[in-house]
């Protein structure tokens, strides 16, 4: 039973089949989402990206914002995509295409496909984190994802880390993903150099030897590790598991294992910090699983 995968986020809609949960994705592809125009202009391209393929029997989607699953529909989205919130996306999508459509919050898929397929298979308990146009996360316990009452725990972006900060998408101030998101990390290299408008432009000048550029990465990493230092403290997990385009940098996972246990007590230090086994691709799997 072949299954359509999309993974959306506010930047880019990455898309796969796979023809069933034990092969490998096929025509893998990733296109820009343009989140900024809006929730309508993106489910647009969402419809054009599913009549792109064909033979598929069943549609699972991961996708940015909080989702009620059970009814497909996203109950809330930050203004990384305005006017997403209420989306009815399993019903829209469900009539376009004459299949059945399974939704569900993108870092919980991402940690659903490293739990099955990546970097913590066989981990019972765990917290996952993802780093680009904000700061998601999930709560994995006894192989489960921890959803809360109303099934959108795992807002771990939004602890607040600064005390009367700068303003989040999100409406509230000095949440850890104003600071930590690969979107203020770009901020504030390009008020240094204009043209590092991504984490690769940025990664190729810190590793081209660019001394003021390699100064805004420590001080973004030294954002990242406080604000992961105290989910460690609060979740004591046995890993941590950390996604998102940056973290396929081995210098920076290699950063943070070795900084990030001068911040913690000396009990919580036996954490594993892992890079997410999957890459770009683990909402991908999250939405294989919860489709299949």
């Amino acid at each position: 039973m072949s299954i359509l995968t999309l993974d959306i986020g506010a930047t880019a809609i990455k898309s796969a089949l796979f023809p069933s949960k034990k092969d490998p994705p096929e025509y893998f592809r990733e296109t820009p989402s343009c989140g900024k125009d809006g929730g309508a202009a993106l489910v647009d391209r969402v419809l054009k990206l599913t009549r792109e393929y064909s033979g598929y029997n069943s549609i699972g989607i991961s996708t940015a914002g909080q989702v009620n699953p059970l009814q497909g529909v996203i109950t809330y989205a930050n203004d990384n995509i305005p006017y997403y919130t209420g989306t009815r996306l399993a019903d829209i999508l469900g009539d376009a295409a004459g299949v059945p459509v399974k939704v569900e919050n993108d870092v919980f898929c991402a940690a659903l496909g490293e739990s099955a397929y990546g970097a913590a298979r066989g981990k019972g308990d765990f917290i996952m984190l993802t780093y680009g146009t904000g700061v998601g996360g999930a709560i994995v316990i006894n192989g489960k994802i921890y959803a809360g009452k109303s099934g959108i725990a795992g807002e771990l972006g939004h602890i607040i880390t600064h005390k009367d900060g700068l303003r989040c998408a999100c409406g509230n101030y000095g949440c850890y993903e104003r600071y930590a998101s690969v979107t203020a990390l770009i901020q504030n290299a390009t008020t240094v150099n204009s043209e590092l408008s991504d984490g690769r432009k940025l990664m190729s000048a810190v590793n081209a030897g660019d001394e003021f550029v390699r100064r805004v990465l420590e001080d973004w990493l030294d954002e990242m590790e406080t604000g992961l230092a105290s989910l460690i403290h609060v979740f004591n997990p046995s890993c941590t598991v950390l996604g998102g385009g940056i973290m396929d940098e081995t210098s920076i996972i290699t950063r943070i294992r070795e900084h990030l246990p001068q911040r913690l007590m000396p009990q919580y230090r036996n954490t594993e910090i892992l890079q997410a086994g999957l890459g770009n691709k683990a909402g991908l799997y999250g939405a294989l699983l919860i489709a299949e």
